[in-house]
């Protein structure tokens, strides 16, 4: 199934971020716009009734934030990918556009990868003069074995403005081939654009932690591996919240 199932833009207007366009399709629902951390700021949720994402699927997905406009935008829930021996991957495209000096929090709740799910994952970002913090997240089930691991792919592109050649590139796989045993969850911060400034960290029991400077002063990421999916889940929560 191909789903173009989100598509949202905000701007500033009188000093608040307000939706400029709002369209999303089944299985994703998008609620009202709350006041966000920050003075004018905005936080949205982004619901998937499916809660599930099935092998052949193709999620097409972009937001938009213009000059002025500073936003988060919130998963619900962690999302499974779904396979089966032989299956094809289910891909995600997103695309994240910053116009003049917007803010971005796009905080995608994991993806669950169960038994021989494949899945590919592509976001482009182009920042602009703008600011982002872009969480990319996975979780292998609990009870998968080195047998029953499908794939993922993961790749985040960043631009200055659409057309123009790469900042960074960031990709991430991960099969039965490749999987540390004792690791079932990894995900990364990526904190991006004119402003970006060393993110601060904080231990978490069971999470491996590491800054790193990316390219063309690109930003910086924060990488973690984790045993299981709370204790990531906290790493990110600490990690984003130290970053605001």
């Amino acid at each position: 199934m191909i789903s173009r199932s989100l598509d949202l833009s905000f701007e500033s207007v009188g000093g608040r971020t307000v939706f400029d366009r709002k369209r999303y399709r089944w299985p994703q629902s998008v609620g009202r716009l709350f006041p966000g951390p920050h003075s004018g700021s905005g936080s949205v949720i982004v619901q998937n009734s499916g809660a599930s994402i099935h092998p052949g699927d193709v999620i097409e997905q972009r937001i938009e934030v213009g000059s002025g406009a500073w936003v988060q935008v919130l998963g619900q829930g962690a999302m499974m990918v779904t396979g089966k021996p032989g299956c094809a991957a289910a891909t995600e495209s997103t695309v994240l556009r910053l116009r003049g000096d917007g803010r971005l929090v796009h905080r995608p709740e994991p993806r669950i990868l169960m038994w021989h799910a494949h899945f590919v994952q592509v976001t482009e970002i182009e920042i602009g003069d703008g600011s982002a913090v872009v969480v990319d997240a996975f979780v292998l089930h609990p009870e998968l074995s080195a047998d029953d691991v499908g794939s993922i792919s993961s790749t985040v592109r960043l631009r200055c403005f659409e057309g123009e050649e790469p900042l960074m590139v960031d990709a991430q796989q991960l099969n039965a081939t490749l999987w540390p045993r004792s690791l079932r969850a990894f995900g990364t911060v990526y904190v991006l654009g004119s402003s970006a400034t060393v993110p601060s960290t904080s231990d978490v029991d069971g999470v491996h932690l590491a800054a790193t400077e990316l390219p063309n002063g690109a930003g910086h990421a924060v990488r973690m591996a984790a045993e299981e999916g709370g204790a990531l889940r906290a790493a990110l929560d600490r990690t984003v919240q130290l970053i605001r």
